[in-house]
């Protein structure tokens, strides 16, 4: 019997014969058969939510109806002006989800396309995987460790692309009302071949079900990788840290969870930075620009522009920060429903 997507509502997906392919604090992720479409997709995963995750528990009739609303507004998009172009740009760069597996009015689930090295657009000859960014962050002197996996280092070509992109396909995402939330080296996945990183190196972001309006609310809670959190969510843990438990520190630690814009803005910087801070001793850690071969590289890369509205974006203060579509002008100019194709 061919899998359909009311058989995914079941407790134990293993059951089904479905490989697990990936796992996370609120989830583990299913490789679909491909027999299974969705929209016409094929290549498809299945994020099963764990049902005793703290932050889910309780949750699941608001998931369903914040992934319903996801999902309807990526098929709304046509009915904008510039939405057609908008669409096409993030499906190439965003695992956006397809559909919701529920039971009742519980989510229990998402389907959305596997991240792979095809959907990033690899030739169907290059066996070269797609994996997290993170794996790319590492200090010059551990090259080998990467070619061992049999993986190629990220070159400045491979690095301006991949930055590019993020900031284009994050502008569009705050365009259309969204904030990203929880941005990483980890959410972010990469194509980098060996030769012509300039036109082939590729990037998308995986956790785009917890995407969330800007002015709202959202089901599923939104994360935050620790390393990447921004000021304003330190300062707020701290205050949270000097009260005891009550009605402030409730509101102290809710602050500090919230992920806004700004903040999106906040961690695409980083993450650019730490991409173009290989040669630092601990790349992952960086915050600022504090070395004159990190300021040189970004000038490389991205002109005196570019190092001024990464600086501006890496403000303490929210209201500081330049908006993600000034970031990508700033980086590459134009507008990014115009040039992503440029960049993909």
């Amino acid at each position: 019997m061919a899998l359909t997507l009311h058989m995914l509502a079941t407790d134990r997906p293993g059951d089904l014969g479905l490989q697990q392919c990936g796992t996370g604090a609120q989830s583990v992720v299913y490789l679909l058969p491909k027999t299974l479409r969705v929209n016409g997709r094929a290549n498809l995963v299945y994020k099963r939510y764990r049902p005793k995750a703290p932050s889910f528990r309780g949750r699941e009739a608001a998931t369903k109806v914040a992934l319903e609303q996801l999902i309807g507004l990526h098929h709304i998009l046509d009915l904008a002006s510039d939405g057609k172009r908008i669409r096409t740009a993030l499906e190439r760069h965003v695992a956006w989800p397809l559909a919701v597996v529920s039971r009742g009015n519980a989510a229990l689930g998402v389907v959305e396309p596997k991240v792979d090295a095809a959907f990033l657009g690899a030739p169907c000859d290059d066996l070269t995987p797609a994996v997290p960014l993170e794996r790319f962050i590492r200090p010059d002197g551990e090259r080998a460790l990467l070619l061992g996996q049999g993986l190629h280092p990220l070159d400045d070509d491979g690095r301006h692309r991949i930055a590019l992109q993020l900031v284009a396909t994050a502008s569009l995402l705050h365009r259309i009302g969204l904030v990203i939330g929880d941005i990483s080296l980890r959410n972010v996945m990469v194509y980098v071949p060996e030769h012509d990183q300039r036109n082939q190196a590729s990037a998308a972001f995986i956790d785009a079900d917890a995407c969330r309006p800007a002015i709202g609310g959202c089901g599923l809670p939104q994360g935050s990788t620790p390393a990447f959190d921004p000021p304003e969510s330190r300062f707020w843990r701290r205050k949270a840290d000097a009260v005891p438990d009550g009605p402030k520190r409730r509101y102290a630690l809710g602050m500090a969870g919230l992920q806004t814009q700004p903040s999106d803005v906040y961690k695409t910087a980083l993450l650019i930075l730490r991409m173009c801070s290989c040669e630092e001793e601990q790349p992952t850690g960086v915050r600022r620009i504090r070395s004159a071969t990190q300021h040189n590289t970004i000038v490389d890369l991205f002109g005196n522009a570019g190092l001024t509205a990464l600086t501006d974006a890496l403000a303490d203060t929210p209201a500081d920060r330049p908006s993600m579509a000034e970031l990508y002008r700033a980086l590459h100019g134009g507008d990014p429903t115009q040039s992503h194709h440029e960049t993909r």
